[in-house]
Parts: structure tokens; sequence; C-alpha cells
């Protein structure tokens, strides 16, 4: 009889845990790198990703990946629910080098001219990096088109990118190279456009699981400066999501409601608010602003081929290089305009890819 009470009890706890998948989470830091080495993006499909995350009540998310492709075909598979932050890695060895290399802005600036990036980062940086006119001119850049900045660095790095750019805002992954209540809230003090992202920091903040005081009392005395995340910088951390969901929303649901919320979705929601959620507008904004990019180059090359005289028409060339070269779907040249017409909203100010000045 005992024995089936306790199989009873079981399954009615089940019952409950499936009916109340708990707090949702806006994970702000996750990773579908590779598929070099084993990467993720090699071993699970974008609907497999996603599949994770519906799994683990995960509405929303931040990704960045090495390439930024593989970010970009999680954005097209579900663009209402992936955020995308563009990393300045065009290489595993990029890490090493990117804060020295002049040629990381005009990298940059083209991969902005694609998608809807939301920031830039993760990027690691340290102090004796962070003060060259390359760093200077990366946090300035955010700053001018609205772009969140994601560091992985320690706290002299932060007040230089300040420093760079007053205004930038700036998610501090993994509360720093010093996680302590105290130091990080000397710095929530100091900078009002900090926010601090507690990926990989489960084990100090809830030792055993249970909450440590002093990082309440930090919560709670910001609670509109912090966010969770997960940090899947290798398959094995997506193969322990689930696990590394749990163990997150168990210290969240120890905090005041209202407090757990807005670290575990609230923050993230407002600070992107502005994404678009029409997608078809995301992919025909995106395809316009390939086929102004090429326009361009093939008017400077018809200036230097005399294209003119051979019968070449910039419409035809743009056409052959969109469909050839990037080998990009077919785009339908003539249809663009109207249809993106019809979906234009603010957060897609795109010119029409006939106008050559803008």
């Amino acid at each position: 009889m005992k024995t089936l009470f306790l199989t009873a009890l079981l399954c009615l706890l089940h019952g409950l845990s499936a009916a109340d998948p708990g707090l949702p989470i806006f994970d702000a830091h996750l990773h579908y790198s590779g598929p070099d080495v084993g990467g993720a993006a090699g071993l699970y499909t974008p609907g497999e990703i996603l599949a994770k995350l519906d799994r683990n009540h995960v509405p929303r998310a931040i990704f960045s990946s090495r390439p930024n492709e593989a970010t970009q075909r999680l954005f097209e598979a579900a663009p209402e629910r992936i955020v995308p932050f563009l990393m300045p890695y065009r290489s595993r060895e990029d890490r090493h080098t990117y804060h020295s290399d002049p040629a990381l802005i005009p990298w940059l600036e083209d991969w902005l001219e694609w998608g809807h990036w939301r920031g830039i980062g993760e990027f690691h940086l340290f102090s004796e990096h962070a003060g060259g006119p390359v760093i200077r001119d990366m946090a300035r850049l955010a700053e001018s088109r609205g772009l969140l900045l994601k560091l992985h660095g320690d706290h002299g790095v932060v007040e230089q990118l300040f420093e760079h750019a007053p205004e930038v805002t700036l998610i501090w992954a993994h509360a720093g190279t010093v996680p302590v209540p105290f130091f990080i809230a000397l710095y929530l003090e100091r900078h009002e456009n900090l926010y601090v992202d507690l990926s990989m920091r489960n084990e100090r903040i809830a030792p055993n699981g249970t909450l440590d005081p002093q990082w309440a009392e930090l919560f709670e005395r910001f609670p509109d400066r912090f966010m969770v995340g997960m940090d899947t910088f290798s398959p094995n951390r997506w193969r322990q999501f689930d696990a590394l969901i749990a163990e997150t929303r168990h210290w969240l649901e120890q905090l005041p409601r209202d407090v757990a919320e807005a670290l575990a979705w609230r923050n993230a929601e407002r600070l992107l608010k502005g994404t678009s959620n029409d997608s078809e507008c995301v992919r025909l904004g995106t395809q316009i602003r390939a086929i102004k990019a090429q326009i361009a180059r093939e008017r400077a090359i018809a200036k230097i081929c005399n294209a003119e005289s051979a019968n070449l028409s910039v419409q035809d060339a743009c056409s052959r290089i969109v469909r050839g070269a990037l080998k990009t779907r077919p785009v339908n040249f003539q249809g663009i305009p109207e249809a993106f017409s019809r979906h234009k909203s603010a957060h897609s100010p795109i010119p029409d890819p006939g106008n050559t000045t803008a």
C-alpha cells in the first residue's frame, strides 16, 4: 500500500511539473559555434536547438557564434526568438589578435549590412589591449548604431570602453573576472549603462543549490541590471542544457517573485524590446541590403570595365552576382521593392535599392 501511495504521489508531482514549467527564461548568453572541431553547429540543426529551448521554456535568447553564419541560420529559422549578436572573430586565431587588426572595423561594417544584429560580442578583451584605436572604433561603432556590447573581460576594460563610448550599453559577461557582490556593486553604481550576465556563476551564486545571502542582497539592490545565461560554449554544454536551466531556475525561485522575473526575462526583454518580429520584413530587408551592396560594387566595376558598351545593365549584373557569386537564393529584383513597401517598419528604414546615393 505504501509503495502504491508513493508511486501515485510521484506521478502527481510529475504531472504538476509538466503543467507548470516554471519561470520563463530569456537566455542572455548562448553560442552555436562550429562546425569545426565538433562544434554545436555541426552536431545540431537549428530545429534541434529550438526544440531544446522549447523543452526548457526559453522563449527568447541572445546568440553569438563563430562563424557568424551559424547565428544567421538560427535567426532565419526563428527571427522572433533569436536575438543575434555579431562576434568579431573571423577564425579561431582571431580571438588573440582582433583587437589590433585595422581590418576589423570595415569587416564589422560589412556584416552589419546583413541581418538584424542587435549587438557585438561576445568578445574576449583585457586591459592591456583595450586602449587601442581598433577597440575604440568598435565601441563607437556600437554606440553610433545603438548596438549593445558584450564583454568577456576585466574591470579595467569596462572603464576603457565607457571612456571610448560613454553612451554605449555594455553587458559584462560572467559577472566579470572578479565575481564578488561588493565589487560588482561598485561598478553598477558607477556606470548606469552597465548590465551583468551571470552565466557560468551558478556555483558562486548558489553553492549546493542555496542562494548566497550576499548575492540575494545584490540582486534586490539592483534588480534591473542582471540577466541569466547558460553559455553553451561547447557541445557538452548543450548536452547539459536542461540541467543548467533547472539549476538556474532553482536559485531564481528563491528570490522575491518580482526580482526573479526581472533576472529571468524582464531585464533582457526590456534591453532588446526593439527587435522586429516580422519575419517577412526581416527576409526582404536582408535581400534589399544585399542587392544594394552589389549594385554599388557593380557600378564601380562598370566604370572600369565600361560595362555599358558590352550591353550589360547594372540590374542584370547585380542579379547575376547575387545568384552566382554569393550563392544565395534567386532574387526577384523587380518584386522586392513593392513587396517590402507593404511590410516596412520602423525597425527597417531601408531606402529603395534603386537609390544609389543612399
